[in-house]
């Protein structure tokens, strides 16, 4: 008999994986199969809902492809350190999707390579411009991994914008030069991006400036130099103060107006664009919220858990969504991060055996793998794996 009652409990166990993407490695939907290949090990006869998630950086394109269709392109542009790379968009009906960490990401360059101050976000604007000669009437950008700090001035110069300081002379396209910026000059903007809808697909809720801005959260994780913090700060400033008097769109102390760099706020104030959370934008499309509310056990994970992530991350917004015992399977976190996850006691917290190690030595699926299925295994073990009532309870 109590044979009988544990293979009905399985049965019912509902399981539902939804990570993001472990950054410079494998993308969610990889992360996603391999925590599966846990799962159907350790409780064969579960229910498996398999929900990969993206917040705009990597993997976000796949993850859109999966459930809108379209057609993946590659177009040759400039990466944030002026470097020609290939970079995809994908063409859904009559949309044309960017991902700004297919030509300006992060995981892109060795960590002795990042110099955000001398880095340019140039290609996302050649990006914008192969999609409107394509004649696309609507652009999302998804933002999120990215490696520059210029607040969309290089994607802006490539999409004909000049820029002036109070005397009338031209300024170069360079978050350096932006201190003394007084006027953004958009008359040689192609006509078409007038008649354009932008939509921005944010990774984090930022703002641009203050103490909870892109400078003061994100600077030392893209490579500022701490004596550089405060004069980045202060151009932040200057240029979100221009782009609201000239443009009429708050930006500066706005919610949503930080990610990549501050493309976002360009997009919002210069472009005219909407910014939407990318998780709330996936949500309309798959309901996977929904999905993590029903599931006994939702297992995520991404690369780091750090000071970013209660902002809208991966593993934040999912926790948040699940009423049920939450895994999370991490790469590394701060001490920072993991307090920011104790407010929710139906987490518990796995961290990848990867200390000292180089990322691209090993064989990362098969940690996430083995990572999960050993997490799995001890919960069930300490019984903290529990069902949810269904309707055939209920009424029995």
């Amino acid at each position: 008999m109590q044979k009988e009652t544990t293979e009905i409990s399985a049965k019912k166990l509902t399981i539902s994986i939804a990570p993001g993407s472990y950054k410079g490695t494998i993308i969610s939907q990889m992360a996603a199969g391999c925590m599966e290949t846990a799962v159907r090990r350790v409780f064969p006869n579960a229910y498996v809902n398999v929900i990969p998630l993206a917040d705009g950086g990597e993997g976000t394109l796949e993850i859109i492809q999966q459930h809108c269709g379209g057609e993946m392109n590659t177009s040759i542009v400039l990466n944030a350190y002026g470097r020609r790379v290939r970079a995809r968009w994908l063409k859904v009906r009559d949309c044309a999707i960017i991902q700004t960490s297919e030509a300006i990401g992060l995981s892109m360059l060795k960590s002795s390579e990042r110099d955000p101050i001398q880095s340019s976000s140039f290609g996302v604007g050649e990006l914008i411009q192969k999609a409107i000669y394509s004649d696309f009437k609507r652009i999302m950008v998804c933002m999120g991994d990215s490696a520059t700090t210029d607040v969309g001035i290089g994607m802006l110069s490539a999409l004909g914008a000049r820029f002036f300081n109070n005397k009338g002379e031209r300024l170069e396209p360079t978050v350096l030069s932006m201190s003394k910026l007084a006027h953004i000059n958009i008359d040689h903007f192609n006509k078409r991006i007038k008649e354009t809808e932008f939509i921005g697909l944010a990774d984090t809720s930022n703002s641009l400036c203050g103490n909870e801005g892109h400078v003061s959260v994100y600077g030392e994780q893209k490579g500022l130099k701490s004596r550089d913090l405060q004069m980045l700060s202060q151009n932040f400033d200057r240029i979100g103060s221009v782009m609201e008097d000239q443009f009429g769109a708050p930006i500066r102390n706005t919610p949503y107006t930080s990610p990549s760099g501050g493309i976002a706020a360009a997009i919002k104030a210069v472009l005219r664009g909407r910014i939407i959370p990318t998780l709330d934008y996936l949500d309309s499309l798959i309901s996977f919220r929904e999905s993590l509310m029903n599931s006994s056990v939702v297992i995520t994970g991404e690369g780091r858990l750090d000071r970013s992530s209660k902002y809208g991350k991966v593993p934040y917004v999912v926790a948040n969504s699940t009423k049920g015992l939450c895994l999370l399977i991490l790469g590394g976190y701060t001490q920072e991060g993991q307090d920011d996850f104790r407010e929710f006691d139906h987490v518990e917290l796995f961290c990848l055996p990867l200390q000292g190690v180089n990322y691209l030595d090993v064989d990362m699926c098969k940690v996430i793998t083995d990572t999960t299925q050993f997490a799995l295994g001890m919960l069930s073990e300490k019984k903290k794996i529990t069902f949810l009532k269904t309707k055939d309870d209920i009424s029995a």
